[in-house]
C-alpha cells in the first residue's frame, strides 16, 4: 500500500491509532518512520519545505526542493505519518 488516508473528526484519536500501527509495522521499513506535523502551518506554500525538513533534507541550488524529496524518497523504504 503506498497510500492510507485516515479520517474523522478532531479528537478522536486518529493520529494515537497511526502511530500504534506505525510502531507495530516498524520491522517492514528498512529506513524508519519518520512523522511530520503540518498542523501548524497556515500557509500551504510551506508544506514542501515542512516535509523536508522532516526528512532533513536541504535545498541544493541544482534541485528545487520537492525534486529533492522525490530523489531521497525514491532511494528509501520510509514509512512517514503526515499529520
Amino acid at each position: 500500500m503506498r497510500l492510507l488516508v485516515l479520517l474523522g473528526t478532531g479528537g478522536i484519536g486518529k493520529t494515537r491509532v497511526a502511530i500504534q500501527i506505525a510502531m507495530q509495522m516498524r520491522g517492514e521499513f528498512v529506513d524508519d518512520i519518520c512523522f511530520i506535523s503540518l498542523a501548524a502551518l497556515r500557509d500551504p506554500s510551506q508544506v514542501i519545505p515542512a516535509i523536508a525538513e522532516g526528512l532533513g533534507i536541504r535545498e541544493r541550488e541544482t534541485l528545487p526542493l520537492l525534486e529533492a524529496i522525490k530523489d531521497v524518497l525514491r532511494k528509501k523504504s520510509l514509512l512517514m505519518l503526515i499529520r
